[in-house]
């Protein structure tokens, strides 16, 4: 029943016995302590005070007889006066002490009640000698006083000093009562207090010697048990035979040993299959490296031919443009020359008109002329000078009318041709323009290509990156599953130090490892990248077999 109480209710209980002891010794030895104390307060505090007093009262008796005495002894009046005195001062000295000796005896205390007794009659027959004497002896009678002095006063004083001394020997004989009890009271105390100590002792050894077994050893079970749990044997049995702190202790431990060997099994279980899976993500990830490395190639391939084409829109897109100026230009020029044409008809026929109004005033002057030659003839001599010079006008206008008339024939002629280039001209000015225009639209097209052709270049570019780093991606992934692998292992190897019997682990789905592999890196066959501003050579492989092409897996 014990072995189910908690340790500190056990402690509790165990200090509670041993208090209780100790509070038995103290009160004990308290108890015992009082009672020395009473005795010795009776001692000193009542029979030696009695004891003082009747010594003092035995003074003043003896005091009283000296002065007695010497008042028959002394004649000197004076001395005697003061011998009185003195006896009067005794005597109630004496009866303070005796007031106090009554006070200190106790009702109960017979004996002493009947020596005060027996003093107090002594002193009413001695005290009235001992005047009488002393009235003798002041009235000079020294013969009768000293007479009654020996007769009757000295035994009556004898007597009183008699009890007296009894009364004194008596409160002697109690104080050694008195001490004789406390001796006694103080061996008793003493032995029940040993007796008491040897079995608090006892019983402490007792309470500690249990105590402490039903600690250390379930504590000693415990270490046992971290023993093996710390040498990895898994299949010890912890059985607590206690509802204690050390009972629960050993079911706490028997619990998590429970526990340690069904986690211990599961992470063996799971070590297995974690380096069944890092074998096959290491493959994986081998074939996922080598397909991102191809992938990789193809797409460098394939960036390098499309900046080439990129390069060859771009250069179609300058010609057209150039083209496109031309175009524009020349549509100008033939539209410009169209009215150049049409600006020297119209000059060609004011000059036809120009030279229709020469040849009317040259036919005009030939007609003057001739009018001025008959004029002349009529004149006769002296109109042959005159004739003369209109002969020669006449022959001046003829030559002028002859050539007016060649230049109006080709002025004419030119203006028949003029006229034909003009429509001629006319007709080219729209189809010019209207294949500037075919131009124009060839122009755009080539920027909206070389715009598009740019962006997917840098599509291409940034699928190349991305391949490049998925690639990259898969070799760390190749890397980190053998690591894994390595990890797996040694964990398989760290989880082999734990014991764990025959008890069967979870289930397990055994998967055949793959065959380990460090990914193979693919050149990259890639032809150097062409200058943009030349045209393009794009080689698609057909020179010759690519070197990948037995590695190649198709899906």
């Amino acid at each position: 029943m014990l072995k189910n109480l908690r340790i500190g209710t056990r402690l509790t209980l165990a200090n509670g016995l041993l208090l209780l002891i100790m509070i038995a010794l103290i009160g004990t030895g308290i108890s015992a302590m009082g009672r020395i104390q009473e005795h010795l307060e009776r001692i000193v505090s009542v029979n030696n005070a009695r004891a003082f007093h009747g010594t003092e009262m035995q003074t003043c008796v003896s005091e009283v007889s000296i002065n007695l005495r010497n008042i028959l002894i002394d004649t000197d009046p004076h001395k005697r006066e003061e011998y009185v005195k003195r006896i009067a001062d005794f005597r109630e000295k004496y009866g303070e002490h005796l007031k106090k000796i009554v006070e200190l005896t106790p009702k109960d205390d017979t004996k002493g009640l009947e020596l005060l007794a027996k003093v107090g009659t002594a002193a009413e027959t001695a005290r009235p000698l001992n005047t009488k004497v002393m009235e003798l002896a002041l009235q000079h009678k020294d013969g009768e006083a000293i007479a009654l002095l020996n007769r009757d006063a000295r035994p009556a004083v004898r007597s009183w000093l008699t009890g007296i001394a009894q009364l004194n020997a008596y409160q002697e004989e109690r104080s050694k009562a008195r001490y004789v009890e406390a001796e006694g009271d103080y061996r008793h105390a003493r032995d029940l207090m040993l007796g008491l100590g040897a079995l608090s002792i006892a019983l402490a050894v007792g309470i500690t010697l249990f105590l402490t077994r039903s600690i250390t050893v379930p504590l000693a079970k415990a270490v046992d048990a971290a023993n093996s749990l710390a040498q990895g044997d898994l299949t010890i049995e912890v059985r607590a035979e206690s509802t204690d702190e050390t009972g629960l202790l050993l079911s706490a431990m028997e619990a998590m040993i429970s526990q340690l060997r069904a986690i211990v099994t599961e992470v063996t279980a799971a070590a297995d299959n974690v380096a069944t899976g890092a074998t096959e993500l290491s493959a994986s990830a081998e074939t996922m490296s080598q397909g991102a490395t191809e992938q990789a190639a193809a797409a460098e391939e394939a960036s390098s031919s499309m900046e080439e084409m990129t390069a060859n829109i771009r250069q179609n897109a300058d010609n057209a443009l150039q083209t496109e100026k031309t175009a524009v230009q020349t549509a100008t020029d033939a539209k410009e020359g169209g009215d150049s044409v049409e600006q020297t008809v119209a000059a060609m026929k004011e000059i036809a008109v120009k030279i229709n109004i020469i040849e009317e005033i040259a036919r005009q002057t030939n007609l003057l002329a001739l009018n001025a030659a008959i004029e002349a003839a009529r004149a006769g001599e002296h109109g042959k000078g005159f004739a003369v010079v209109a002969s020669e006008v006449r022959k001046l206008a003829e030559r002028s009318q002859q050539a007016a008339a060649g230049i109006l024939q080709l002025s004419r002629s030119s203006v028949d041709i003029a006229e034909t280039a003009g429509r001629m001209l006319s007709k080219m000015v729209p189809d010019i323009q209207k294949t500037a225009g075919l131009v124009q639209e060839i122009s755009a097209s080539s920027r909206e290509q070389d715009a598009g052709a740019e962006q997917i270049n840098k599509a291409i570019q940034q699928l190349d990156q991305v391949i490049q780093q998925n690639a990259s991606a898969a070799e760390e992934m190749a890397s980190t599953a053998e690591e894994l692998s390595s990890q797996s292992e040694q964990l398989q190897a760290t989880v082999a130090f734990f014991k764990v019997g025959n008890l069967r682990r979870g289930s397990v789905a055994v998967r055949t490892p793959a065959a380990k592999g460090k990914p193979k890196t693919i050149p990259h066959q890639v032809k150097p990248r062409q200058a943009q501003s030349a045209g393009v050579e794009m080689d698609l492989g057909a020179g010759g077999a690519d070197l990948t092409d037995d590695s190649f897996t198709r899906y």
